[in-house]
C-alpha cells in the first residue's frame, strides 16, 4: 500500500468566497483528530502531525482522517479544504 506525505502546515482554505489562503492547520487538525477518534495508531499520528505538521498516511488512514474530520466540530471552509486535499488519493486507490 502506497503512502504519500500530507503537509498541513499549507492547506488552501477558503476564506472569504472566491478568496483563498494557505493556512497552518497541523496542530488544530491533530487536536480535532486526538479529540475525537477511537483508533490507537490514528491517535498516535495525529501526534506525530502535531509535533512535525506533516504526515505520511496510507489511503486508508487518510480516509480515517477524512471521516474524523468530516465528524468534527471544526468550521465547513476547513472541512472542504482538508476533503479537498484528502479525498484525491483515496479515491485513487
Amino acid at each position: 500500500m502506497e503512502k504519500k506525505t500530507y503537509d498541513f502546515r499549507k492547506v488552501n482554505v477558503e476564506i472569504d468566497f472566491d478568496t483563498f489562503q494557505d493556512m497552518d492547520l497541523a496542530k488544530p487538525i491533530a487536536n480535532a483528530i486526538h479529540r475525537n477518534c477511537t483508533d490507537i495508531g490514528i491517535d498516535d499520528k495525529a501526534r506525530e502531525l502535531y509535533h512535525n505538521g506533516t504526515v505520511e498516511l496510507s489511503s486508508k488512514m487518510a480516509a480515517m482522517f477524512l471521516a474524523i474530520i468530516l465528524q468534527s466540530n471544526l468550521i465547513a471552509s476547513v472541512k472542504k479544504a482538508l476533503k479537498n486535499m484528502l479525498e484525491p488519493e483515496i479515491n485513487n486507490e
